[in-house]
């Protein structure tokens, strides 16, 4: 008599069918199992197939067309981002663009991905666009699109990791997505999340597959957390500021970057709100049922979002501000300072954190919201301020 039991659709397409039985296709034939390791091969299966449901995207941006450098000039990078990366599961990475070819035949146009060094990785690329006619001779313009995989293979050196994607011979891209791999991607054979490889013979708990089914899915869920990404367009190889050509304007952001020479903490979301609120402009994150432990005492309710800033500052020191409703009174802001005088790089650390408050509704509309606004501002007037990335992700741990 069989019964029928409604389960989570996630485990659509999940084949159970080893739960049943106790033998498994082998090498040389069926091998005796027990019922308990094919029961945990299809829960490793089962793990897998809903984190490849879930796929965390580390970057997107989408341009402005007629914005980017035309002609045969190269832009390396075209756009830096940052992110947590320390965990050893789901190493693979999708990378979707969709670009337009030059608009005159060149030698060879196409965009690559550029590694933490920020140099040329040659083996994540998009397809090269073969001329096939003097580089003289106009061309349509082809709208495609690409699908790379990168490998990230072993842990990296740090768990603060920077990349980025370039473009050569004018190459012009219109849209960006770098994800996890997704679910009609993923092979879950191979284990890419949890590969925890249960063995015929092995108790279901203890030191054997239990554990390791444990430790990996705790490995996902301590370390490949939600990260938000903003970056600048560099063009013609440079970043804007006040002098290029063209240049960008004072206390407004663009797509080619922020430019701040205010002495008052401002939005550079908008340049006329000078504090958070509820109705300010921000990025909004759902964090709902993030916190560790019971959402009744604060440490239960805190959400930890890491803060960092890719800037420069010309002639007086900036700093960058990320204020957000805290928990319990604590973490409701962190200060970043940019030296002047320094070329653009990375700012911030460790201890430059804000706390959101998993007990608050993802649709809750209140100051309370889990909202984060970025304020920014310099020493004295003509200071000048340039923002060209903002990095924010969750870190486990209180």
């Amino acid at each position: 008599m069989g019964t029928n039991h409604k389960v989570n659709k996630g485990f659509v397409g999940v084949d159970v069918n080893g739960t049943c039985r106790n033998w498994t296709p082998g090498k040389t034939g069926d091998v005796r199992m027990t019922n308990h390791v094919s029961a945990m091969q299809a829960l490793e299966r089962g793990v897998n197939h809903l984190l490849g449901q879930c796929p965390r995207v580390r970057f997107s941006k989408a341009f402005v067309l007629g914005t980017q450098s035309t002609g045969s000039s190269d832009v390396s990078p075209l756009l830096r981002w940052r992110y947590q990366d320390d965990v050893v599961n789901g190493r693979r990475v999708d990378y979707r663009v969709i670009s337009l070819s030059p608009e005159s035949a060149p030698t060879d146009a196409y965009w690559q991905r550029v590694d933490s060094a920020l140099a040329s990785d040659t083996g994540t690329k998009g397809v090269s666009n073969q001329a096939g006619a003097a580089g003289s001779t106009a061309k349509y313009m082809l709208l495609r699109e690409d699908h790379a995989v990168h490998a990230r293979g072993d842990v990296p050196g740090t768990p603060e990791h920077e990349e980025g994607i370039e473009t050569f011979d004018g190459y012009q891209v219109i849209s960006v997505v770098v994800q996890d791999q997704a679910l009609d991607n993923l092979n879950t054979t191979d284990h890419d999340y949890i590969p925890a490889a249960p063995n015929a013979g092995d108790p279901i708990l203890g030191d054997t597959f239990g554990e390791r089914l444990r430790s990996k899915l705790h490995a996902v869920r301590t370390t490949n957390l939600p990260t938000w990404n903003w970056a600048a367009q560099k063009i013609g190889g440079n970043y804007l500021d006040d002098v290029t050509t063209p240049s960008l304007t004072a206390n407004s952001g663009e797509s080619e970057g922020i430019y701040v020479d205010v002495t008052t903490p401002t939005n550079i979301l908008d340049f006329s709100s000078t504090s958070r609120s509820a109705t300010s402009p921000g990025v909004q994150m759902h964090v709902q049922y993030c916190g560790l432990g019971k959402e009744s005492v604060n440490n239960g309710k805190k959400v930890k979002i890491q803060c960092r800033v890719l800037a420069k500052a010309k002639t007086q020191n900036g700093t960058v501000e990320f204020h957000a409703p805290g928990v319990g009174g604590v973490g409701t802001s962190t200060t970043i300072t940019v030296t002047s005088g320094a070329a653009v790089a990375w700012y911030g650390g460790s201890s430059n954190f804000v706390y959101l408050d998993a007990s608050i509704a993802n649709t809750s509309t209140a100051s309370s919201r889990a909202k984060i606004d970025m304020l920014a501002d310099v020493v004295s007037a003509g200071g000048k301020l340039f923002i060209y990335g903002i990095a924010m992700w969750m870190e486990y741990g209180l």
